[in-house]
C-alpha cells in the first residue's frame, strides 16, 4: 500500500509503482477509513501488505513515531505483524532527493508481533491507546531487530 499523495501524484509514476510494484493507492490524510477497509480485504484474500507505519520519509534517516493505524488494522483483522527493518534507504535516496545513490539496502525480519493478547484487550482499554501501544510495541521489535542479537 503507498500514500496516493506520493506514489501516484503523477500518472507515470503511478503507473510504475501499480504496475511493477503493485503498490495499491492509499490515502493517508482523506477517506483513512476506506483504506483500511482496503487492506483488510487484500489481507482477507490471503496477501500480505507492506506498512511503513511511521507514515512518511525520515528526514534525518532515523526511525520516527508510529502511527496507530497499524494497530487498528491488527486487531480488525487479527493478523501478525511482522517487523521489518530497511536500512540504507535513507542514504539511498534522501527526502527531496530525485535521484537514487548506488548504496547497500539491507531488510532484516524479526519474529511476528502475534496480535491476540492485544484482541483481548480490546474491550478493556481505549482503542487509539490500544493501538497506540501496538504500534509503539511493533516499534520497540524493530528496534530490537536493529540492535542485533544479545
Amino acid at each position: 500500500m503507498g500514500a496516493r499523495d506520493y506514489f501516484f501524484n503523477r500518472p507515470l509514476k503511478g503507473w510504475f509503482f501499480h504496475t511493477f510494484l503493485k503498490v495499491i493507492p492509499f490515502d493517508r490524510t482523506d477517506k483513512v477509513i476506506e483504506g483500511l477497509r482496503l487492506a483488510r480485504a487484500v489481507l482477507d484474500s490471503g496477501r500480505p501488505i507492506l506498512i511503513y507505519p511511521e507514515g512518511k520519509r525520515s528526514l534525518s534517516g532515523e526511525l520516527q513515531p508510529f502511527k496507530p493505524g497499524i494497530g487498528l488494522l491488527a486487531v480488525q483483522v487479527g493478523v501478525p505483524i511482522v517487523p521489518c527493518l530497511v536500512e540504507g534507504t535513507y542514504a539511498a535516496l534522501p527526502k527531496g532527493s530525485f535521484w537514487a545513490r548506488r548504496r547497500r539496502i539491507r531488510v532484516t525480519f524479526g519474529p511476528p508481533v502475534e496480535v491476540d493478547g492485544y484482541r483481548a484487550r480490546h474491550g478493556e482499554r481505549e482503542r487509539v491507546e490500544l493501538y497506540r501501544r501496538i504500534a509503539d510495541d511493533v516499534r520497540q521489535a524493530i528496534l530490537k531487530v536493529q540492535k542485533g542479537p544479545d
